[in-house]
Formats: structure tokens, sequence, C-alpha cells
């Protein structure tokens, strides 16, 4: 058994299980308490100083900024700091940032569709995606509208854990800016950063 966040979901004979309940009291925080609570932005710590030039901590504050104005509309307009690191190991497992050849961009987090609930609970709490039921086996959450792939490449830039998911990242913040470019919603040009986080135990 495995769990994640807060506790409110864990894995279990290869089924996810999920607390609703107690997790929709855990999703939403102040935006003055995240930036005056520094133990909200450094769960995870180095473990060394030799690693400093490779490894930050997660840093959501411009996530959170862009969120606000971009999803204003929305009922949910804040994200808890372990919700957010929760979504970012499990979409590292489960995701992917997808750059078609013809140009198309997707985020896209798959699973099997006895587990469906967990992708409608990602875009309840993200406020943005659809869920798309392709088979009886088969469910996905994914996102492809301007905005909200503008958000998600901001709150994967900078806090991903794994090397190897860096490589489809950097082709999906580049494809991004491109298209945060064009038609007549222009968005400012997200730098990549390759840092990575390292988790400490408290974040497992």
């Amino acid at each position: 058994m495995i769990f994640y966040g807060d506790q409110h979901l864990f894995f279990q004979d290869n089924h996810i299980y999920i607390d609703i309940a107690l997790l929709s009291n855990s999703f939403l925080f102040k935006n003055s308490e995240f930036k005056k609570n520094s133990s909200l932005r450094s769960l995870s710590v180095l473990s060394g100083r030799k690693d400093a030039t490779n490894y930050h901590y997660f840093n959501f504050e411009l996530f959170i900024e862009k969120y606000q104005i971009l999803k204003k509309d929305s009922t949910i307009s804040q994200l808890s700091f372990s919700w957010l690191t929760w979504f970012i190991g499990f979409a590292e497992g489960d995701g992917s940032f997808i750059v078609a050849k013809r140009g198309d961009i997707y985020f896209v987090i798959t699973q099997d569709t006895r587990d469906i609930q967990i992708l409608y609970m990602i875009k309840e709490v993200l406020g943005f995606g659809n869920v798309i039921k392709q088979s009886n086996t088969t469910s996905r959450y994914v996102v492809q509208d301007k905005k909200g792939l503008y958000l998600i490449s901001l709150l994967f830039n900078g806090n991903l854990v794994s090397r190897n998911k860096h490589i489809s990242y950097k082709l999906f913040n580049k494809s991004i800016n491109e298209y945060s470019k064009k038609g007549k919603i222009v968005l400012n040009t997200i730098v990549y950063n390759p840092l990575l986080v390292k988790p400490s135990l408290e974040d497992s």
C-alpha cells in the first residue's frame, strides 16, 4: 500500500482509492499563507551542498500567480502545496507531454477505466482539462486548450523530479511558448528551468 499527499489517496492491489470527502477539505489554501509560510515552499530539501547546482526546492509561486489570473472564473482559485507535489509525482509516472508531428500539443494522464475517478478528481481540482473514456479498459485526462497547457507547463517547469521526463517536457515547453504567441490570447514566455527537485522523506 502506497499513500500520497495527506494520506487521502492510496494504491492497494493495483487499484486506486480516494477519500474524496477528506481531500476536499485540503485542496484550498490562502495565497498569503503560501507566501509567508516557508515550510509550504520548502518541504523538499537538499541532501547535501554538493547537489545545490543540480537540485532545488519545489516552487509553485509563479504557477499560483498565473492560475489566479487565467482561471479567475474558476470555482477553485487556489491549490494546496501537498496536492500539487502529489500531482507532479503521479503525473511523472502516468502522464505524458505530447507534441504531435502536425503541431498539436497535449498533456495526458492515462489510467485504467476502473480508476477513472482519480481523473475526475484531477479535473475538479485543477479546474481545466477533460476526462475521456476511450474504452472499457482505458481512460484519459487530457489538456489541450491554450490556457490549460500554459498552466501545466508552468506547474512542471523546474518542479520535475525525474531526469528522463525533462526530455519530453523541454520540447513540450518550447512548443507551448510558440503556441502562446499565436492567436488572440498572447501569453508570456516560460523560461525553461532544467533543475530537478530532490524530494526528502517528508515528501514520501
